[in-house]
């Protein structure tokens, strides 16, 4: 039985190149000002809605997959204490996506990652499947 499916890792995909292109596509001012701000939006709203757009679908991205992983992998891990092969590759290939938006800039990077876990385990928190098994929790 596979755990992960090409949709995992694809999302993952996804999610680091929305992230990396967003990075590329943020205007980097000189002073954040707020005239220089409303000049952005006025004058070249594009670039700016369209690096938080995909801003916000990386990270939405990357929060899916998070959200998978806790769903599936983590109850395993939790009362077996063993992870398959496949796992840890999975595992291994989403922090290098971290790693690698950590590499391009790393304040965009923090926020993407932070964003997604947080989201990711609310996700998986609502969801019906991932319910706690120990009652003293």
């Amino acid at each position: 039985m596979k755990i992960f499916s090409w949709k995992q890792y694809l999302l993952m995909i996804v999610g680091l190149l929305f992230a990396f292109v967003s990075i590329q596509l943020f205007p980097i001012p000189e002073r954040w000002t707020f005239s220089y701000v409303i000049g952005e939006l006025v004058f070249a709203p594009f670039h700016l809605l369209g690096s938080v757009l995909l801003f916000i679908f990386g990270f939405l991205a990357f929060a899916k997959v998070i959200q998978y992983v806790l769903e599936h992998s983590y109850p395993r891990w939790r009362y077996q204490r063993k992870m398959k092969a496949e796992e840890c590759f999975f595992l291994m290939c989403l922090l290098g996506c971290f790693f690698l938006l950590i590499m391009t800039q790393w304040v965009v990077a923090i926020v993407t990652c932070g964003l997604a876990l947080l989201y990711g385990i609310l996700d998986a928190k609502s969801s019906q499947q991932f319910v706690s098994k120990d009652k003293s929790l």
